[in-house]
């Protein structure tokens, strides 16, 4: 039997082949020993070591070159892969905060790199010369440029999710968000001031000063357009509402200036002055359009009206009781004076082909009647109690007879102007309207004749 020896001691130890090729060796390191592996023709595949760091183990391809490395430190392990080249190309460790994935290009550079924390993970993604372009962590996806600088990040958060979009420098431009009570995006300029804030309820946009320039907003009832000034405050309002369509424009004062609209029957334009008091109103119907013009007590001074009837131009007093109407209706003609208590004091008119000039007292009865027409005048002019006192009328028919009659108080004519078949008369009657005085011409010649109460002569000029 072979001696057995209880210790054997050596620095190194070899096992080799029949031809004497060495197939394994177990040798002492510096920090330890180690244990290598080789194939038949002696090249070394397996190399089991103890490092500075801890165990390790590597694999080799036929080459000599290594291709796979595990091993073991205090904190943790670590994998390593090379390529033909002996390139490393995938390296994974952990350690006491965590652990990591690492993948490199033909060059050395990181391409791609995982890693774990207590706080979570990370997914870092690079170009050929190993600079981050993508970054992935605690629900945050990070794209930068070849400076490092970001260029956009994807972010994910209780509230809802987020894409934020970075100029060159890094500094956010626009940002789009996600939250429970609906999205807004955010549109910033270099100075990194908000300038464009789009929301569920609308667009905004601001000035440098971060005061409101602009909104566009969207409501139950539709959508509205405010345009401000430089301090924010607005100027122009377009709006839709339950009517339909209208834009408002507003002084420095914040007064509304002038407002276009629509109605339930058509639309409305309205002026206002500095008090926000309604000046000019411009209204429009299916049936036609008004124009009204208001003083600065918002009175209606004067109306212009226009119907498929006619048109009429009212114009009212401080009181806005209507004084004066010019209207052309049913292609009639027309003008109406009234006083203050809305009695009709003058009237021009026309009716059946005759002008018509009426001026009536405070009581609006007819005092003085003029009708001027084809063929017929008349003029008539009545006391206090409506009654005829002066009648001056001419009517060309067959008997034409033009004539002027005064009439008392009883309605009895008293004094008689007229013309007969050119044989002119002149009348004076007594209150039974019997002629007492007459003065006319009898072939061609002049005839004077007074009547006492009985009707007889009393002087009568010529004799025969």
């Amino acid at each position: 039997m072979d001696e057995i020896h209880d210790v054997i001691r050596a620095h190194k130890f070899e096992l080799v082949d029949n031809a004497g090729t060495v197939r394994a060796s177990l040798h002492s390191t510096e920090h330890g020993s180690g244990l290598v592996l080789c194939d038949i023709a002696g090249k070394p595949l397996m190399n089991i070591n103890i490092e500075d760091t801890g165990p390790a183990i590597e694999l080799m391809n036929k080459a000599g070159n290594i291709r796979s490395k595990i091993s073991a430190k205090d904190d943790g392990g670590t994998l390593g892969l090379w390529d033909n080249d002996g390139k490393l190309r995938i390296y994974i460790n952990t350690s006491e905060t965590g652990a990591g994935i690492s993948i490199l290009n033909k060059n050395g550079e990181l391409n791609t790199i995982l890693h774990s924390t207590e706080n979570g993970g990370s997914i870092g993604l690079c170009d050929n010369d190993g600079k981050p372009h993508i970054h992935l962590k605690d629900g945050c996806i990070a794209i930068l440029n070849k400076t490092g600088k970001i260029n956009a990040e994807l972010i994910s958060t209780e509230n809802g999710g987020s894409i934020v979009l970075c100029d060159n420098d890094g500094k956010p431009r626009s940002m789009l968000c996600a939250k429970d009570n609906g999205g807004n995006l955010v549109l910033k300029d270099n100075d990194g001031t908000p300038r464009i804030g789009m929301a569920g309820e609308g667009i905004t946009m601001l000035n440098k000063t971060g005061e409101i320039n602009a909104r566009l907003s969207s409501e139950d009832n539709g959508g509205s357009i405010i345009l401000c000034n430089n301090d924010g405050k607005p100027r122009i309002t377009m709006d839709i509402g339950n009517l339909g369509p209208a834009i408002e424009l507003t002084n420095n004062a914040d007064k509304i200036s002038t407002l276009l609209c629509t109605t339930e029957t058509g639309s409305a334009l309205v002026l206002n002055d500095k008090e926000e008091k309604s000046r000019v109103k411009i209204i429009s119907d299916a049936e036609g359009g008004s124009i009204l013009l208001n003083d600065k007590e918002g009175k209606i001074g004067l109306c212009l009206d226009v119907r498929k009837e006619g048109s009429v131009i009212a114009i009212n007093d401080k009181d806005e009781k209507n004084r004066l109407a010019l209207a052309v209706v049913d292609g009639i003609p027309s003008l109406d004076m009234k006083d203050k208590n809305g009695k009709r004091r003058a009237l021009l008119s026309e009716f059946n082909g005759l002008s018509i000039f009426q001026l009536s007292d405070k009581e609006g009865e007819r005092n003085t009647f003029l009708a001027v027409g084809e063929g017929k005048s008349e003029l008539t002019m009545r006391d206090n109690e409506n009654k005829t006192r002066i009648s001056v009328s001419e009517e060309q028919s067959d008997i034409n007879m033009p004539q002027i009659t005064i009439t008392d108080k009883d309605g009895a004519d008293r004094i008689a102007l007229f013309e007969s078949d050119g044989t002119p008369a002149f009348i004076i009657n007594d209150k039974d309207s019997n002629p007492r005085i007459i003065l006319s011409e009898n072939g061609n010649k002049p005839r004077f004749v007074i009547k006492d109460n009985d009707g007889n002569n009393i002087v009568k000029f010529p004799e025969n």
